[in-house]
């Protein structure tokens, strides 16, 4: 974990020009930035690097690719929803601001350690209404009625609100949005990216 920063150096000295990043590095991969972007700035962690020139560009699009797949896949409109999360860390800075951007009326955010979803909790305030839970808080939602202490989610999300119980869409494959990422979020063209595919960088 401590060498993240001297890998990405490494990477970028030969021929790399981005990555995507996922836990536990997406805090630190923010802190690289030299021009980190809205979404990264917001988030307090980044995503996705992109190295132009001297420069350091940092994304944050956990957010946007939630509210994509709750609005297009499940077909679910966020605006008035009360959305709970679970879990206060880096995935969660990036898509609580989303959410609320998106017209959510609510983020519950539910973690085992209390303190940490109230930080959050505090940090994004000024976005909307954040809210910081424990596990136990729980058992007082009329929508987990048989709540015993611990979470099951059998397949079936719990219903929030007026959100229908049911599972639609499974979530993407591991590098579905691969091209989407590399040529919206990156700025490659199609010869770059043929040409690191043939030199084994992505």
């Amino acid at each position: 974990v401590g060498a993240f920063a001297d890998d990405v150096q490494a990477f970028r000295e030969n021929g790399g020009l981005g990555m995507s990043v996922t836990l536990p590095f997406k805090v630190q991969a923010f802190q690289l930035a030299t021009h980190p972007q809205p979404s990264a700035l917001v988030a307090g962690a980044a995503n996705a690097l992109r190295f132009v020139e001297d420069r350091i560009e940092t994304q944050n699009f956990d957010g946007a690719g939630l509210c994509r797949d709750i609005e297009h896949n499940i077909g679910l409109p966020l605006p008035g929803q009360r959305v709970l999360l679970l879990g206060a860390g880096g995935a969660a800075r990036g898509v609580v601001p989303a959410l609320l951007a998106h017209g959510a009326s609510e983020v519950v955010v539910v973690n085992r350690t209390v303190a940490t979803a109230q930080k959050l909790a505090q940090e994004f305030a000024t976005l909307g209404p954040v809210t910081a839970r424990t596990y136990d808080d729980l058992a007082g939602e009329h929508h987990f009625d048989d709540f015993d202490g611990r979470l099951k989610i059998p397949a079936i999300l719990p219903k929030l609100s007026e959100t229908p119980g049911r599972t639609d869409f499974a979530g993407p494959e591991v590098g579905h949005h691969n091209h989407e990422v590399l040529t919206e979020l990156l700025g490659l063209d199609v010869a770059t990216i043929n040409d690191l595919k043939s030199r084994g960088i992505i």
